[in-house]
């Protein structure tokens, strides 16, 4: 053994010799000096080949058994110094892939090189590798040897904080982002994730396992049942799933008390419910898709009455409007005769009806059972997951695939017309129905809600509400009390969107339309909702569509205006607005509209209820700014450009000033100016409408016309 693995026990690494310096083969290097200066000796005395083989070839035979049993670490650092010292006299020009790439014309020729045997043994090519093969195993010694309990990091040694915001990317939709501020107000956020990643990685190791667990939860969903409430609740409590969630989703839809109390009700509502869920198709599937299905004699009766003259919807509407209803004899009369029809519509195994009417009634009770505890149990347990920033509050009534597509493929078994039959329904079924008047003790909860999530300190940054109408909207008033909570539930809000929308099949379904025209006592009450929702000085963008109010209140004189849409607010980070189907005023836009930056993407069907469209486009070309131009008109991105408003005008993806009403719009109808101003029709007609043609409305706002189009209609 060579004589540099001398017994030293009283070595030190700290402080390798007394004298205070380390001597390695001729060199001596004092405490103070630097590395870079004991290199610089060493490429001052660069080796010959001859010198390289032999250093290589004696460091090599050396031993590391004893130094390693023992765990001297200094021969250890002595012969890793060594080998370091002979690697840095070996050129690292090996060759390894070597080339020249020669061109003659269009073609590329590759001419291989190669060394002269002279020059490749000076390489030390060999050796080099046993060197290195030998440093590496000298480190993994000193390292074992020096820090006996030290071991290489992974990702189980990841921070819970860095992990979980890891994993929450895998299960997500291709293209979605959980922490963007760039959400699509007109896209429902998806619910279902594919979680075969996550699933994956469950079942690599129990570490991974209880690591990835959380991210299965990422959107909780939950409506007034005992059953979702203490799955909630769980969730909200364990130490790990309650990290994961992010977003909840209220559901809404309900179940009603005069069809859970009244079986010849059920009986009307069950037929409507399971015909409708087989004729009405949903935009986007072609009818071809019902060639192959063969209906019983049951259905075919059930479909006949169901378009009987007796309840035919055009028929019933007019009488409604006139205010006449019918008897309670009359309306008795009509149910015997359905309970006729209904006699011989039976599920297979010979059972009816009466078996979906028992789960209904059992529904409504566990419903009204859960709602005496719904919102506070719902805000405790979002107070407890820190980590939800985004709550969604809907009634289902947009939802197609659980109204018609689930069933479609399903509808001759037994356990899918159980499931269609008592399911909960949107606030808006059975509004075209004159012989039933909706009794929904769920709505009144959504004024609740926002309230009492302020009074357990739960700040959102991001809100959607979308539900059809309700009969009865004065149930959303907020009291004095609970408005300085609702205010702090709404104080972080960055995001908001709110759609009091049609349910989706009502122009197909006959037991969905509109509400009677609402009162003014019932649009204050909305009002005074939709004033604490805006109250956010937060708020980056938020989006409007009252599509629903627009239905019902389209032939009174004030439209379904609500002033605190229009209220003059600070917005210091407002950036993004989108309106359809809401009612505006002159009057109160400039204050509306503020100054700075204000992109707005959409603004439809709008109604001008107080002052003139004249006044409204004078402020907003005056605001307009129109040396801005949006990277991509489809997306909508405001960047540092933007000095002041801009309004995405495209008929095929953007605003549409098309639909807009009120004020001077009746006089330009009636002299054709309409058409031209708003819609921007070219002489050719509608057919001849590109995506880039834009009515004089527009072209006036953006300083493309001098004149507005709209003055000389006063």
């Amino acid at each position: 053994m060579d004589d540099s693995y001398s017994d030293s026990d009283n070595y030190n690494d700290d402080d390798r010799t007394s004298s205070g310096h380390s001597e390695f083969s001729g060199y001596t290097m004092r405490s103070g000096d630097s590395l870079v200066e004991l290199r610089h000796g060493i490429d001052e005395a660069r080796w010959t080949p001859e010198q390289i083989s032999a250093r290589g070839q004696e460091l090599l035979s050396l031993d590391l058994e004893g130094p390693r049993a023992k765990s001297d670490l200094a021969p250890l650092y002595q012969h890793l110094h060594d080998v370091d010292e002979a690697l840095q006299q070996i050129t690292d020009d090996w060759p390894v892939r070597r080339g020249n790439i020669k061109r003659k014309g269009l073609k590329y020729t590759k001419v291989e090189q190669f060394y002269t045997d002279e020059e490749f043994a000076h390489l030390h090519i060999e050796i080099g590798k046993q060197l290195l093969q030998r440093f590496n195993q000298l480190r993994a010694a000193i390292q074992e040897g020096s820090r006996p309990h030290l071991r290489g990091l992974s990702l189980c040694d990841m921070p819970n904080e860095i992990a979980n915001h890891i994993f929450h990317y895998c299960g997500l939709l291709k293209g979605e982002k959980p922490d963007s501020n760039e959400y699509d107000c007109d896209k429902v956020y998806p619910h279902g994730l594919p979680l075969d990643f996550i699933m994956s990685l469950r079942l690599t190791c129990r570490s991974l396992c209880e690591m990835v667990s959380p991210a299965l939860f990422r959107v909780r969903a939950v409506r007034p049942s005992t059953e979702s409430l203490d799955r909630l609740d769980y969730i909200s409590r364990h130490p790990q799933l309650s990290k994961g969630v992010r977003q909840i989703h209220v559901s809404v839809s309900y179940y009603d008390a005069n069809i859970a109390k009244d079986p010849a009700l059920f009986v009307l509502y069950a037929i409507r419910r399971f015909t409708s869920s087989c004729l009405v198709l949903s935009d986007g599937y072609n009818s071809d898709e019902w060639e192959d299905y063969t209906f019983s004699e049951e259905e075919e009766m059930a479909f006949d009455a169901y378009h009987s003259t007796d309840f035919d919807f055009e028929i019933r509407r007019p009488k409604r409007k006139e205010g006449l209803t019918l008897k309670k004899n009359d309306l008795r009369s009509i149910v015997d005769g359905w309970r006729k029809l209904v006699a011989p519509i039976r599920f297979e195994n010979g059972k009816d009806t009466s078996e979906a009417y028992d789960v209904y009634r059992r529904k409504y009770a566990d419903q009204e059972l859960a709602l005496s505890r719904f919102p506070q149990a719902v805000c405790e347990a979002i107070a407890r997951m820190p980590g939800i920033f985004f709550l969604e509050v809907c009634d289902d009534g947009r939802d197609t695939k659980t109204f018609d597509h689930d069933y479609r493929e399903k509808t001759a078994t037994r356990k899918a017309k159980m499931a269609l039959l008592t399911r909960p329904m949107s606030w808006e079924y059975f509004a075209a129905d004159a012989i039933h008047v909706s009794n929904n003790h769920v709505a009144p909860m959504v004024g609740k809600l926002l309230p009492t999530l302020g009074s357990h300190g739960v700040k959102l940054q991001f809100l959607q509400l979308a539900f059809t109408p309700s009969i009865d909207i004065d149930c959303f008033r907020p009291n004095e009390s609970d408005r300085k909570n609702f205010v702090q539930a709404m104080s972080n809000v960055q995001w908001f969107s709110f759609q009091i929308m049609n349910n989706y099949h009502s122009s197909q379904d006959k037991a969905s339309g509109p509400w009677p025209t609402r009162s003014v006592e019932q649009l204050a009450a909305l009002d005074g909702f939709l004033d604490c929702l805006l109250s956010s000085d937060s708020l980056k963008e938020f989006s409007h569509d009252f599509e629903a109010l627009r239905w019902e209140n389209a032939r009174s004189p004030d439209g379904w205006y609500l002033p605190s849409l229009m209220k003059a607010r600070p917005w210091p980070n407002l950036r993004k607005i989108r309106l359809k189907s809401v009612c505006l005023s002159s009057l109160e836009l400039d204050g509306f509209l503020r100054k700075g930056p204000l992109l707005i993407t959409r603004l439809e069907e709008i109604h001008m209820a107080r002052g003139t469209w004249t006044q409204a486009l004078d402020i907003m070309r005056e605001k307009y700014d129109p040396d801005w131009k949006p990277k991509d008109v489809f997306e909508g991105v405001v960047d540092d450009g933007l000095k002041g408003l801009s309004v995405q005008t495209n008929n095929w993806g953007g605003s549409r000033w098309n639909s807009a009403c009120s004020a001077e719009c009746a006089a330009m109808r009636a002299r054709g100016a309409y058409e031209r101003a708003f819609e921007g029709v070219p002489s050719g007609g509608y057919a001849m409408l590109g995506p880039n043609d834009y009515g004089d409305v527009h072209k006036y706002i953006s300083h493309q016309l001098k004149e507005n189009p709209c003055r000389p209609y006063l």
